[in-house]
């Protein structure tokens, strides 16, 4: 390893370097590799001075296809010109609707020619050294992405003691390996493969810190064969408790066979990671590790092939298995790994694009920082939000209907609050620890403390701009934490567009495609219709959302039960007997809930110009209390004020209510007037 207490320079901001240089470390696993780290210059490069690594930019790292690519094509047309050269490996990411070890459609391929095209829309054409294997589309509602790995610098692992030596072979099944709850032989839509357990925990490759006051400036740099399985802060690359540090940065530069993250930024502040391709990940990529990083920078980045630690959590409700951290789980939320995992939403976070892992973009709840910073008065949730602005995730939400693209959920906290010692994560719904709740104001510096309620007028609102989710069989963005602004949002061939778990929504400008028409691709054994194709749910108990100019295309089932606004014979999502673009036969345009007989939602939500395209089935009750139940308050107080008439059809101000004789004449509020 080396120790950098002055300089190591290869190249300046102004005279990148253009030269092949090859930098590899050696070093193999200790057994005792976690409960023991080794130091930082092991198999590391430990910087306390100042790391200079500046070469050649190819611009752009990464595009996307501008066509359709298929089996046996040897040309690539992307949508924006490249300086990519003959020689270099590119990853071609998936659009299949599941991305996982065992199962994926990802390809690295060479490059043997790049060309031009006059063509609208194609800013370059790569010609490649051997044929595409598989289907990557491209589309009006979604493109494959394409990123190139190839670097003029490398920094990397030595092949003969980084790889794993406990590789997965790639075919267990539910079967011989049930998972919790409950050990069911799990089958997910028909398919019940899965990533082998308690495998690939040993790869052990090289390692970059950037601490004690150092400062890291890195790009155009590929990190291959880097990072350590479940070692506690040797990943690629890691800012370590600097503080603000607004001269580092990450650009331009590759991330890929990682055994263990891509970047951490730790305890540290004002930092740029931007333009970066990640692929084939273990555990989460881009990572702010402690809750107490704040105005990072973390902008155009691609993350693909991400892999989930242990167990994928799961549950037949709300609730999943608890996992808690141990030698073979250092940080338990990795059992949930994501392409950007954002403990502290006070960030920017613009253009970036996830395929894979659990979730693309994880936003755990932490009611205090952990790790390092577990004794700062911070409370991370309720840190308002900087910029969340045009990013993309697909491929992800496999494992649990409620995870998805983007997944505001899970918490992470210390399981005994005073030592501080072992992490416990709950990648379901939990409240018990409270809710995220953006303020204003810093509660922690107030009499009341981190845990006083936010005063009303102090409130904040996290917004979601101009996103885009697609390919998952679940939600496209969950959130079991209210006050979300989600303006612009796209979601394409999803099970579920949005799942508003919490009050305080407000839904703008949002496009829901449930099916493109586009044949899924999916494992071998898996029925596409058996998924959903919903639009929104409105649940039943504490919710207060507003949906406003918002377009739902081709959702709800496809049946004449259900033709009474459009009898198109491509309405809708489809019905139960297309396989691979069709969905089951409870898919609506919207949802209402009924779990309660306690809770009284009065008004629960409002909607404003929506648009209906080429749909099915535009309502469905749920009543999940069970057939001889009494009639509940949400049932019989449902109230949904319709204030142009666009959802109901009806063309003028209307209230859509309980239908319920139990709910009476519900609207007469007193006798001289109406609700």
């Amino acid at each position: 390893g080396m120790n950098i207490l002055g300089q190591m320079v290869a190249g300046s901001e102004t005279c990148l370097f253009e030269t092949p240089l090859t930098i590899t470390l050696h070093g193999s696993r200790p057994v005792d590799a976690v409960t023991n780290p080794q130091p930082n210059i092991y198999k590391g490069i430990a910087v306390s001075g100042a790391l200079e690594l500046h070469g050649k930019r190819y611009h752009r790292t990464w595009s996307r296809l501008s066509k359709t690519a298929m089996p046996g094509d040897t040309v690539l047309l992307l949508q924006h010109p490249v300086n990519w050269e003959p020689g270099q490996t590119i990853v071609l990411v998936t659009t299949a609707m599941k991305d996982s070890r065992e199962w994926h459609q990802n390809e690295v391929l060479n490059i043997s020619s790049i060309g031009s095209c006059s063509q609208p829309g194609v800013g370059a054409v790569i010609y490649l050294s051997s044929a595409v294997t598989y289907r990557h589309l491209a589309i009006g509602a979604y493109q494959a992405e394409v990123g190139l790995l190839s670097r003029m610098i490398t920094v990397q692992g030595n092949p003969l003691d980084s790889e794993p030596s406990d590789l997965d072979p790639r075919n267990c099944t539910y079967v011989q390996y049930p998972s919790s709850p409950g050990g069911e032989k799990r089958s997910i839509y028909g398919s019940q493969s899965r990533p082998c357990p308690n495998t690939e925990l040993t790869g052990f490759g090289g390692h970059i810190i950037v601490t004690a006051g150092g400062v890291g400036r890195m790009e155009g740099v590929r990190l291959y064969r880097m990072g350590q399985t479940n070692v506690l802060g040797k990943y690629p690359f890691h800012f370590h408790m600097l503080g603000n540090s607004p001269s580092s940065y990450l650009k331009h530069s590759s991330i890929h066979r990682s055994f263990y993250r891509c970047i951490s930024i730790h305890g540290t502040n004002n930092t740029t990671i931007s333009e970066n391709v990640a692929f084939d990940i273990v555990g989460y990529c881009f990572y702010l590790e402690d809750g107490i990083e704040e105005d990072n920078t973390l902008s155009f980045n691609l993350a693909a092939h991400v892999h989930f630690i242990g167990e994928a959590p799961w549950g037949n409700g709300q609730t999943t298995q608890i996992n808690k951290q141990s030698s073979s789980l250092t940080n338990p939320a990795d059992s949930t790994a994501a392409g950007f995992y954002i403990t502290n939403i006070h960030n920017s976070i613009i253009g970036n694009a996830a395929s894979g892992g659990y979730a693309g973009f994880a936003f755990p709840f932490l009611q205090r920082p952990i790790g390092l910073s577990k004794n700062v008065n911070m409370n991370p949730a309720i840190r308002t939000g900087v910029v969340f602005n045009g990013n993309t995730a697909h491929s992800s939400g496999w494992w649990w209907y409620h995870s998805g693209p983007f997944y505001f959920s899970g918490s992470l906290y210390y399981e005994n609050s005073t030592d501080g010692v072992t992490l416990v994560y709950n990648a379901g719904r939990d409240q018990s620890k409270g809710i995220r709740r953006p303020c204003k104001i810093d509660m922690c510096l107030t009499s009341g403390g981190c845990d006083d309620w936010c005063p009303s007028d102090k409130r904040a609102w996290i917004q979601i701009n101009n996103s885009k989710a697609f390919l998952t069989p679940s939600d496209g963005l969950n959130s079991w934490s209210g006050r979300l602004e989600v303006l612009g949002y796209e979601a394409h061939d999803m099970g579920l567009s949005l799942e508003a778990l919490e009050s305080g929504f407000w839904i703008d400008k949002m496009l829901a495609t449930c099916r493109t028409g586009e044949s899924i691709a999916v494992p071998s054994g898996v029925n596409v219709a058996w998924m959903t194709g919903n639009g929104f749910f409105w649940y039943d108990t504490n919710q207060e959302h507003i949906i406003t100019n918002s377009t739902f295309r081709n959702c709800g089932y496809r049946s004449s039960l259900y033709n009474q606004y459009d009898n198109s014979t491509t309405r809708g999502c489809g019905n139960n007997t297309d396989t691979s673009k069709g969905c089951t036969d409870q898919s609506t345009v919207f949802g209402f809930l009924t779990h309660s007989d306690t809770y009284n939602p009065e008004v629960m939500q409002a909607t404003k110009q929506i648009v209906f395209q080429n749909c099915g089935r535009r309502f469905k009750l749920h009543d999940w209390r069970g057939a001889t139940a009494n009639s509940t308050v949400s049932g019989r107080l449902q109230n949904w004020v319709d204030y142009d008439g666009s959802a109901s059809g009806l063309g003028e101000p209307t209230i859509i209510g309980s239908g319920q004789s139990a709910a009476g004449l519900w609207w007469k509020v007193e006798p001289s007037g109406e609700f």
